[in-house]
């Protein structure tokens, strides 16, 4: 019976040194917002309805480093593109529509932003983060009479809370606050492109949600 007990026991210790170990390899996160696919489907589902030329894709993810139990980098690229029909009804004085022409503009933006966040219960990739997140990118706007390109700058600054689980399963939850700048190329030869925030601030309020896979 106490060699059960002792092989048990020794069984117990392994398993915690295993899981500590396991633990401490948790260095590196790959993370997506939920959201974004359900937003795709969404968009595109909503825009067939109206006009089966139009359409609405965007993709993005993190890829986090612990460099110490305090900082980690988060690498975030970002492709998107949306075709919208601006249609421009003409009428009679009695209101009918006489005939409309359909204006088809296309946005393609892609950006990289490479963050540091700061663990101050130094926790590794897990526990109370603040967060720092510059971004740099291109935006094209074009339809059938021009085409401008812009140089994106952006710069965010997010705090949350990260979860790692046992089985590597990881939540970020988190916001903050940001701003975006658009620097126009000098061939452009349409008109100046402004970011439109929510509630018309002058700066963009951000929630951060992501799930993922931590190794």
């Amino acid at each position: 019976m106490k060699r059960i007990i002792c092989i048990l026991i020794l069984i117990l210790i392994a398993s915690v040194s295993v899981y500590s170990q396991e633990t401490k390899m948790r260095s590196n996160a790959f993370l997506i917002n939920p959201f974004l696919p359900v937003v795709n489907l969404y968009q595109n589902v909503l825009f067939s309805i109206f006009d089966p030329y139009m359409y609405y894709f965007y993709f993005a993810f993190d890829y986090q480093r612990m460099v110490s139990n305090s900082l980690s980098i988060t690498i975030s690229p970002l492709f998107g593109t949306v075709q919208i029909n601006d249609i421009t009804k003409y009428t009679d004085l009695a209101g009918n529509v006489l005939y409309q022409e359909d204006y088809y503009w296309t946005e393609t933006e892609y950006t990289i932003s490479i963050g540091v966040e700061y663990r101050p219960q130094k926790t590794g990739l897990k526990g109370v983060y603040i967060g720092a997140y510059p971004s740099i990118g291109f935006l094209h706007v074009n339809d059938d009479y021009y085409e401008n390109v812009y140089t994106q700058i952006g710069f965010f600054a997010l705090s949350g809370y990260q979860w790692l689980f046992n089985n590597g399963f990881t939540l970020k939850l988190g916001g903050g606050i940001g701003y975006d700048w658009y620097l126009p190329s000098p061939k452009n030869n349409g008109n100046q492109y402004e970011a439109e925030y929510a509630f018309n601030l002058p700066f963009s309020l951000t929630m951060d949600l992501s799930l993922g896979y931590s190794f």
